[in-house]
């Protein structure tokens, strides 16, 4: 679907609903103002029955008969503006105030607002339907009933509010037509709106999708579409970052890979050529295919660990004896290099609740670390503490220490203060990006405290065993 089909989808649905509502409105009402006229029309015309019934039965009572009661019944319709019609008791027409009623015979068929009349003789009549205002009114004489008085609306009367009526009637459709007209262009401008952004957005996505990661989309106001225009922008910038790591790591790797690689290429050319001897070049070969394993294992690490497949074991583990074991192994390295490590730690630490191999792993990387980054005569400190519900190890080592333009990166991929990447400063910079990994997949965490000239210290947090949620 095209974003211009969007936007008159949502044109249409508006559109829709509005003239389906404003016809509604309409139709109703105009029932409903015809209906309210005409009951005001003829609440207006009501004639006096009361006065009528009593004239006539005084008529009656005078006469014992209705003989010559014409006059009378035209007298009162022309005062009262209205038609009169007096049937017998057994259906008669005795007297009407409309002349061409005179002789006309009323059906026995009739209900409480109209009348059937049958007109002309028993072999050629036709039937009439007349609607009368109010019920039938009987004229009573000594208990008798001698007569039944239909009173007929003024034929000017109902029609007098037909104008009026359809006045009323017309204005309210041309408010209405008026009405629709402005929802229109409401609709119109409201889809636009809507759809304006996603059209935007649509088109950012194809820039994107194209290899054009340096797109951002306009944020306009706070609502939703500003919402999701501000998501849209942070995952440009997510993937976008994403996107140069990557690079980055396959530049890294491939670096990593060919220092090695062309070590044992050239000491192989050598044994080959007869210029080196196989039994002289074995160490060297070896500790170049250490390398390599190293770099191997640190990568599939770093992997499992990104997909969370990294395997981790936590249990109950006696800090002491561990770091006591760290330290024993980083003594034996320090004094190759002529640095002293010193252990650090309370005898009274409680337990951790962590991952033996894996905290072990951690500490040999910041100790290997701390022991080569450490000068000659310098000493390195490793030690833990109970802060509440965490236990915190740390290593601190005599180095040149950490710039605060790097301390942000110092845990990322393939990040090395020294640019050079000697081996004599330092492995392929994934060591501390393992360690972070690592204390966090165990519920802890790892930070830096450094300055130029005054050491870096690096702290690891581990959860208490019996505060920790297995």
């Amino acid at each position: 679907m095209q974003m211009n089909d969007l936007q008159a989808r949502i044109f249409a649905a508006m559109a829709c609903v509005c003239a389906v509502t404003l016809l509604a409105v309409g139709i109703f009402s105009t029932r409903e103002t015809t209906m309210q006229f005409e009951q005001f029309s003829t609440a207006a015309h009501v004639p006096p029955v009361a006065g009528m019934q009593s004239s006539l039965s005084s008529f009656y009572a005078r006469k014992a008969s209705w003989s010559g009661i014409a006059p009378v019944l035209q007298d009162i319709a022309r005062r009262e503006k209205i038609g009169i019609l007096l049937f017998s008791g057994n259906g008669e027409l005795i007297a009407s105030s409309l002349a061409d009623l005179v002789s006309a015979r009323m059906d026995a068929a009739r209900d409480g607002t109209r009348l059937l009349l049958n007109r002309g003789s028993s072999g050629n009549h036709g039937q009439e339907e007349l609607r009368f205002q109010g019920p039938a009114t009987t004229v009573l004489f000594r208990g008798r009933v001698v007569g039944e008085i239909f009173v007929l609306p003024q034929p000017a009367g109902p029609s007098s509010i037909a104008p009026l009526s359809a006045g009323v009637n017309r204005s309210l459709w041309l408010a209405i037509a008026i009405a629709l007209g402005a929802a229109l262009i409401a609709s119109i401008v409201l889809a636009r709106s809507i759809a304006r952004p996603l059209v935007t957005l649509t088109r950012a996505a194809e820039l994107i999708a194209s290899g054009d990661l340096l797109v951002r989309v306009p944020v306009h106001g706070r609502g939703e579409i500003a919402v999701l225009s501000k998501s849209f922008n942070a995952l440009v910038t997510e993937i976008e970052r994403t996107e140069n790591l990557r690079r980055q790591m396959v530049s890294d790797v491939a670096h990593e890979l060919r220092s090695p690689l062309t070590n044992l290429k050239a000491q192989i050319e050598a044994i080959q050529d007869g210029h080196l001897n196989a039994d002289q070049a074995v160490g060297s070969l070896h500790d170049d295919v250490s390398a390599l394993e190293h770099l191997v294992d640190d990568l599939r690490d770093l992997s499992l660990a990104d997909v969370g497949q990294l395997e981790i074991n936590p249990k109950r583990l006696n800090v002491r004896a561990t770091i006591d074991l760290i330290v024993r192994s980083a003594v034996r390295s320090g004094f190759e290099r002529q640095v002293s490590v010193v252990n650090h730690v309370a005898a009274d630490l409680p337990d951790v609740f962590a991952d033996p191999i894996r905290v072990r792993q951690i500490l040999m990387n910041l100790t290997d670390n701390a022991v080569r980054c450490t000068p000659v005569g310098g000493n390195v400190l490793i030690g833990a503490a109970s802060t509440g519900a965490t236990i915190e190890i740390f290593v601190q080592d005599a180095g040149p220490g950490i710039s605060a333009e790097h301390l942000p990166q110092v845990f990322e991929r393939f990040y090395r203060i020294d640019q050079s990447r000697a081996r004599s400063t330092g492995g392929a910079g994934l060591g501390l990006a393992i360690v972070k990994q690592l204390a966090e997949l165990q519920g802890g965490s790892v930070s830096v405290v450094s300055g130029d000239g005054t050491g870096s210290r690096f702290t690891v947090t581990l959860p208490r065993a019996e505060n920790a949620k297995r």
